[in-house]
């Protein structure tokens, strides 16, 4: 008799060039959220240079 799946332990699915190309995959493909975060980042960034510049340009220095 065998055992039910979720008693089975994790099968070496992913060999040593299985997880290499996981990995690679991952990396050509990064999660839609964190490409959110990192152009959000970006984007108050430059705000902010946008807002130093236009008041050092007024003459408000400090």
């Amino acid at each position: 008799m065998q055992r039910h799946i979720t008693d089975l332990t994790r099968q070496s699915y992913e060999s040593g060039r299985a997880a290499a190309y996981a990995r690679l995959e991952r990396a050509e493909r990064p999660h839609p959220a964190s490409l959110q975060l990192q152009h959000r980042a970006r984007k108050g960034t430059m705000d902010m240079r946008l807002k130093q510049f236009l008041r050092v340009a007024r003459g408000h220095l400090a």
